[in-house]
């Protein structure tokens, strides 16, 4: 006991006096802070496996040395020292190679290659040699891939001669960087893979090889899984191709760390009601790709989110969405019942927001009126507001019966004009209504059994008569009038009710866009306008002629000489056309 007292005073005394140690040796070397002396042993420094120098990775101090006991490299087991340099430990590598020994290696590396004497000795370089070179870091010369390392020798055409060192290497790291590419391909299901059929799967160190930009430890099992199940691998893989595994697992742990602490905050199976107080923030919500996300909405969605109690263990998107859908209608449906409430105008956008059922845009400004003469609470209820829109549709097809189209958003009469009834079939008569002259009001002429009169006739002068006319350019006025059906514009003598119009031939052109098929009568019947085929009444003679057979509808727009209008075949394509404006035609109206 005593000796161990003086042997450490010893040593204190020694450090404290001269700021160095010596073990074994009372005089240590000027140059060595520490000296160990002995004939008989040795340093041990400390062992520890690959997992315990992993860990102290996270802490170690530049110049940290260790010998690791089961380290491997791309694969290979090297046991030895390590040393933590630029934030990684690294093999320390022994060189024993003496000049004769390099010599020999780099010549035989130079007779191997194309631009020597392409192995004409029969001897490739051998692994012992390729190690005697004293490539940094050790790791670089693979064992396993020396018949990789002879072919790719084999095939350079130009070395120095004798080569440098610097020339073996990059040989030598780029069949690495082959091989790794070779067993990534031998792990996929791609073209030339073979779905990981050798059992060993790509490593970290062969994937943080490649250079590649986020390789992530903690991954390289969603990294293998990815690149097993990747089909789109090129042969071999492109470096750009691997890169995009990685980014793309690397993402889907982000997301799954993010929906994690969705799940954490909610009620649901597995969650904990945000037991850990770090409720999910509006830049996570964003990174997952979420709609509608409103910033200011943020503590209505942690609320929305830590009360739902049907999350899926991880939640997915789509559950995710519909909370944050219906947070977003909670919250902004309370805002638009209050100014409904309050006795504020509504927007189209607001109202659809509420989900109501038969609303139709184009009579927003109506149901705003609608709005003002009925009583709501404070704020309004939905109910209330739907009760509201009823009303109003009610009124306005007890003015004038009509239907929407949707794909349009127009609101069209449901008959044709002078129509007793909406058409039961493409060839109902009932449902023919007038055939009017291009331009005419509702004057008598459009009935089917009108008095017929040869024309042309100046305006004014017309009555109740059907006009012909059969010479250029057959329009029933002498005097061709474009004002009477104004296009886009309710014309002077248009004879749709008030708050509707004649169509133009671009709003016969979407309609019929919707409906068009390959029987376009039955087509257009089967279309939200139930429109029938009530043939026309010719301009020469005032027959009735095609009726049940083709659909002719006036437009308002003019072409020429001729007016415009909806032509429907009964088995070839129809559209937009042009006729003369003394044909008695079907007319559809629109709302203005």
């Amino acid at each position: 006991m005593k000796k161990i007292v003086l042997f450490a005073a010893l040593i204190a005394v020694s450090f404290t006096t001269f700021a160095q140690i010596g073990v074994g040796t009372s005089s240590p070397d000027p140059s060595a802070e520490l000296e160990v002396a002995s004939t008989t042993k040795g340093l041990l420094i400390p062992r520890l496996n690959a997992a315990q120098v992993s860990t102290l990775g996270a802490t170690a101090a530049e110049g940290l040395l260790v010998y690791c006991t089961d380290c491997t490299v791309q694969g290979v087991a090297l046991p030895g020292f390590y040393g933590f340099t630029n934030g990684a430990f690294v093999r320390v590598s022994p060189t024993s190679s003496t000049s004769s020994n390099l010599d020999a290696a780099l010549s035989e590396i130079y007779e191997d290659h194309a631009g020597g004497d392409s192995n004409a000795n029969g001897t490739a370089v051998t692994l012992a040699q390729l190690q005697e070179l004293g490539i940094t870091p050790q790791e670089i010369v693979n064992p396993n891939y020396i018949a990789e390392y002879q072919a790719g020798i084999q095939a350079v055409l130009l070395l120095s001669n004798p080569p440098t060192v610097g020339e073996v290497r990059t040989i030598l790291l780029n069949v690495n960087r082959d091989m790794v590419f070779a067993e990534i391909l031998e792990d996929s299901n791609s073209v030339g893979g073979d779905n990981n059929a050798n059992g060993i799967v790509v490593t970290l160190e062969q994937l943080q090889s490649l250079g590649l930009y986020g390789v992530n430890a903690n991954l390289i099992a969603g990294y293998q899984a990815e690149i097993q199940a990747a089909n789109y691998f090129s042969d071999p893989p492109l470096a750009t191709e691997v890169q995009n595994v990685i980014f793309y697992v690397n993402e889907q742990a982000a997301i799954n760390k993010i929906l994690a602490q969705v799940l954490e905050d909610s009620a649901s199976t597995g969650g904990a009601s945000n037991a850990d107080g770090v409720a999910v923030t509006i830049n996570q919500l964003e990174a997952l790709g979420l709609n509608n996300l409103d910033p200011a909405l943020l503590a209505d969605y942690q609320a929305a989110i830590q009360a739902e109690t049907g999350f899926s263990n991880l939640p997915t998107i789509l559950e995710l969405q519909t909370v944050i859908d219906d947070t977003n209608q909670a919250v902004f449906s309370a805002g638009i019942l209050a100014k409904i409430g309050n006795g504020e105008t509504v927007t189209n956008q607001e109202l659809l927001y509420l989900g109501l059922t038969n609303y139709y845009p184009p009579f927003v400004n109506e149901y705003n009126t609608e709005f003002t003469v009925t009583t709501f609470s404070s704020p309004a209820t939905v109910a209330e507001v739907q009760a509201a829109i009823d009303q109003e549709n009610s009124d306005q097809q007890a003015a004038t019966p009509f239907v929407y189209s949707p794909e349009t958003d127009k609101i069209w009469m449901d008959r044709n004009l002078g129509a007793t009834q909406v058409a039961t079939a493409y060839n109902d008569a009932a449902s023919y209504g007038g055939y009017y002259q291009w331009g005419r009001n509702s004057d008598g002429h459009e009935s089917s059994s009108s008095t017929v009169v040869a024309g042309p006739v100046a305006s004014g002068s017309e009555g109740s008569d059907f006009i012909t006319n059969g010479t250029t350019p057959f329009d029933w006025l002498s005097t061709q009038d474009n004002s009477r059906w104004s296009g886009s514009v309710k014309g002077t003598e248009d004879p749709c009710p008030t708050g509707y119009r004649v169509p133009t031939s671009t709003e016969w052109a979407n309609e019929y866009n919707v409906f068009k098929g390959a029987e376009n009568r039955v087509a257009a019947f089967n279309s939200v306008l139930k429109l029938p085929s009530g043939g026309r009444r010719l301009n020469d003679n005032g027959l009735i002629a095609t009726a049940g057979v083709y659909g002719l509808y006036w437009a308002s727009s003019v072409s020429a000489t001729n007016g415009s209008n909806l032509i429907v075949y009964p088995n070839v394509a129809g559209g937009i056309g042009a006729t003369n404006r003394a044909v008695g035609m079907l007319v559809r109206c629109i709302r203005e």
